[in-house]
């Protein structure tokens, strides 16, 4: 699980773009990890 204010500000990015249709905080919080891992490919085609 992502720190919480890590997670507020991944909100916050999310809300600024009117993106809440697209992204679910799972999505955003995703992304970043699978980035870290260097796996991104395998859950952006999700």
């Amino acid at each position: 699980m992502l720190p919480k204010d890590l997670m507020d500000e991944l909100m916050q990015f999310r809300a600024e773009r009117d993106w809440q249709q697209f992204h679910t905080p799972r999505n955003l919080a995703i992304y970043p990890v699978a980035l870290s891992k260097g796996s991104a490919k395998k859950y952006t085609e999700l």
